[in-house]
């Protein structure tokens, strides 16, 4: 098997045609969506979804004719899980928009190690697996 020493690897190890081999190639950071749609999107229409429907049954349920402790353990569970949907958003899903959006940089660098004490043990409650 015979070699083919006729390439051009001056071009084959530029970044572009056209550059010079002596220019070294900067690595550019490109920002993905991956953690934006499920973590930034996805979470917020969760939230306001699963929200309004706690709210609607906890309206629902606390009427008179519903009153029994079924309701009454109901009316508990939806107010656990909108505290619980609000902790995630507030701890993943603003931090993966912020990041994608470019905005509110102090969210992350001020807001988060602030509250991490506080955010961090609520969100881990709803995730015990038995």
């Amino acid at each position: 098997m015979e070699v083919n020493e006729d390439i051009d690897f001056e071009f084959a190890n530029s970044s572009y045609p056209g550059s010079s081999s002596n220019s070294t190639s900067v690595p550019v950071s490109v920002p993905t969506t991956i953690p934006f749609i499920p973590l930034g999107l996805g979470l917020l229409f969760l939230t306001i979804f699963g929200i309004i429907g706690n709210i609607l049954s906890a309206i629902i349920l606390s009427k008179k004719k519903f009153r029994s402790s079924y309701s009454v353990l109901t009316l508990g569970l939806a107010f656990v899980d909108s505290a619980y949907l609000f902790t995630k958003l507030l701890r993943f899903g603003f931090d993966a928009l912020f990041k994608h959006l470019d905005i509110f940089t102090y969210y992350t660098s001020v807001f988060l190690p602030f509250s991490g004490t506080i955010l961090r043990p609520l969100t881990f409650t709803g995730n015990l697996n038995y």
